[in-house]
């Protein structure tokens, strides 16, 4: 069994990698020669939804994750 430092470490990874990915596409869609401001504007609310839930499960505090 894996520590638990260890697993809330690999969490926050994972939501990091998320969030990031997230920001990359809002990015990528603002840029192009056709912004879809829409798209751009969700994909920027999703990276911010993962990097609040990074920093409450590094801090270990409740947050209901996603289905």
């Amino acid at each position: 069994m894996r520590p638990p430092e260890e697993v809330r470490t690999d969490l926050v990874r994972q939501w990091l990698a998320r969030a990031g990915e997230d920001l990359g596409v809002a990015e990528h869609l603002l840029e192009s020669e056709t912004p879809y401001y829409a798209s751009v504007a969700f994909h920027a609310q999703q990276a911010a939804e993962k990097y609040v839930k990074t920093v409450l499960v590094h801090h270990q505090l409740p947050y209901s994750p996603d289905p």
